[in-house]
């Protein structure tokens, strides 16, 4: 339930929802975020008269007669500590048993079962205080393939106190009503898909579903280069399983995306692309079959690259014109790819078609502008942004998925759909699921769960310390619950990762 507020009388506490003008004529790179501090009241004064404020997201004692919807704040971890996470039994509030989630007890179990050689291997890599993204993930990749194997059949049979995010989630699903966005075609009938698996319940699903539909992309681009017709009735089931994984709980798929290790030229950045224009289309409401058109979107988006000379899609240094004439015709010939596959939706073929195209006009290959762009190409053109800028390509490093939304936010209403870019970053948070950041307190850590009323707040698991050295007892720390003032450990930035190829 939404209430008008006017600007005087905004109190830190409030979680805002809408204000009363568009988004990206404010400094505010969320939209709707939990008012924090002073500071943040004085900007909303200043860019607004009015804001709608989210009675159910806002915090206890903002609105009397609201529902107390989180515990008691837990004690925190002090910067820099190396206290290790408590065993099952420990309680972090209430003094009560509780069990550490699936998620927590998953990674933690992934971390030990790494040993010494693969914990002296990650060690070995740290120089100049950096810590690379293959000696952090490639191990963890491979430990958490591990513990899903043996995992997959296995089913929670007790269940503990419910955690704050599961609580502010169903308080979230509960509240949401299905927004008509002024950009999605009237023809399209949105709808709210509330989340019902927690992302440790969806992560044997998830996995399962992101192994098919990656066997898949790989058969698919060997059938390109080998000539011979790819069948449709193939794709139908698998992203069937895609979208319905993503339904139950998109952060689970989008964890795992992250943490596998694809060759980025072709059916890897595919595959990251058909994720996230999954997660974005559910957060935007559309149907499950509009869903699964996205999927298949992605999947062949860059198929056209299967006909460039490898030696251009890897060369290390930058293109020559002409060199850049011949890249932007995988365009034209993922086109004449997908013609061959029968009983493909118009919007696949539009979405293809349109995936560099840019608002200003200067995209191609039609050079389209715009309303001239549809739905599902302006959607494509900042997911594959995004998926190309935060992973290594050989012209250029990786950047952090922080640092690539607000570059897509900087470029929003020039190059990209300023609202599309607003709905995305919604979708994957600032520092989405399975992501690196670094704390305040020089530590690293990698995020597992995004807090669903203050979003630079997510529930991290610290795997170094302050010198960037992997600590041998990893902490979980939930950002949300740290003391008042400069004490409280925060994200510093986020870290770039992924593995090469060219856009």
């Amino acid at each position: 339930m939404l209430i008008k507020v006017a600007a005087k009388d905004i109190r830190i506490g409030m979680f805002v929802a809408e204000l009363d003008r568009p988004w990206t004529d404010t400094p505010f790179l969320l939209q709707g975020f939990l008012v924090e501090d002073q500071h943040q009241v004085a900007q909303l004064q200043s860019y607004c008269k009015v804001v709608y404020v989210d009675r159910t997201r806002s915090a206890d004692g903002v609105f009397p007669e609201t529902r107390d919807l989180t515990p008691r704040p837990r004690p925190t971890i002090p910067p820099g500590s190396k206290k290790s996470i408590p065993s099952a039994d420990a309680d972090l509030g209430s003094g009560k048993a509780r069990k550490l989630s699936d998620a927590e007890s998953l990674i933690l179990d992934v971390i030990e079962e790494l040993g010494p050689h693969d914990r002296t291997a990650f060690g070995s890599s740290v120089a100049s205080g950096e810590i690379t993204h293959s000696s952090l993930f490639g191990s963890l990749r491979e430990g958490i393939a591990n513990l899903f194997r043996r995992r997959e059949d296995a089913r929670v049979s007790e269940r503990g106190i419910a955690t704050t995010g599961d609580r502010l989630k169903a308080a979230d699903n509960a509240a949401r009503t299905p927004v008509h966005h002024d950009f999605i075609p009237s023809s399209i009938h949105v709808t709210v898909h509330p989340e019902t698996n927690t992302i440790e319940e969806e992560m044997p699903q998830a996995r399962q579903a992101f192994a098919q539909v990656e066997e898949l992309s790989h058969q698919l681009v060997d059938d390109i280069r080998a000539g011979r017709l790819f069948s449709v009735d193939q794709l139908e089931e698998v992203i069937d399983d895609v979208v319905g994984s993503a339904l139950r709980s998109p952060d689970a798929l989008m964890l795992v995306t992250r943490l596998k290790q694809q060759d980025m030229a072709i059916y890897g950045h595919s595959l990251q692309v058909a994720v996230y224009l999954v997660a974005l289309g559910r957060h935007l409401g559309l149907p499950s079959e509009e869903l699964a058109r996205l999927a298949t979107l992605g999947l062949f988006l860059d198929l056209g690259k299967t006909k460039v000379p490898a030696t251009l899609l890897y060369k290390p240094g930058p293109l020559t014109p002409d060199e850049f004439d011949l890249v932007k015709q995988h365009v034209s010939l993922g086109m004449e790819l997908i013609h061959q596959i029968p009983a493909l939706h118009p919007m696949i073929f539009e979405g293809v078609a349109q995936h560099h195209e840019r608002e200003d006009g200067s995209g191609y290959p039609a050079g389209f502008r715009a309303e001239g762009i549809s739905l599902h190409g302006r959607m494509a053109a900042i997911v594959d942004t995004f998926v190309a800028l935060t992973n290594p390509r050989p012209y250029a490093a990786a950047i952090s998925a922080y640092e690539a939304l607000r570059k897509l936010s900087e470029l929003g209403g020039r190059l990209f759909h300023a609202p599309l870019v607003e709905q995305f970053t919604q979708t994957i948070g600032v520092y989405p699921v399975g992501s690196r950041v670094e704390l305040s307190s020089g530590e690293v850590a990698v995020v597992l769960r995004q807090s669903t009323v203050r979003r630079l707040k997510p529930k991290v698991l610290v795997v170094t310390g302050p010198d960037k050295v992997p600590v041998p007892s990893p902490t979980m720390l939930d950002l949300l619950y740290q003391p008042v003032g400069n004490e409280a450990v925060h994200i510093v930035r986020g870290l770039p990762g992924g593995s090469p190829g060219r856009d």
